[in-house]
């Protein structure tokens, strides 16, 4: 029985996508039809845009049960959850009203009277 193991000349060997995608210019052609290189441009290490995103959502969320609520509602809701398990005691320390929560359940009730 014959083996098909390729030879060192038949083998390609290729790095990985990202190495390869990183470094050296970025070449491509203008109105003119003349080749420019480009510097290629980098990426953020940390989605900066996005965790203030989800960070400002979290706030409004959290502005918007203490209104319905109102802030013994609320509290009294965080106390069931800090009674609960791991997670749920997780839940509750997120969902502590903070000086944040606060101002903006008060700006809030005050835009809608």
């Amino acid at each position: 029985m014959r083996q098909n193991t390729p030879t060192s000349e038949q083998v390609v060997r290729r790095k990985p996508a990202q190495t390869v995608a990183m470094r050296g210019p970025v070449h491509s052609f203008n109105h003119d039809g003349m080749l420019v290189s480009r510097r290629r441009a980098s990426r953020r290490a940390v989605p900066w845009h996005g965790l203030a995103l989800v960070l400002v959502t979290v706030l409004l969320f959290k502005a918007a049960m203490h209104v319905n609520f109102g802030a013994d509602g609320y509290q009294a809701r965080v106390d069931d959850l800090a009674a609960g398990g791991a997670v749920q005691q997780v839940g509750a320390w997120l969902l502590t009203p903070d000086f944040a929560t606060v101002w903006l359940s008060s700006t809030m009730q005050a835009i809608a009277r």
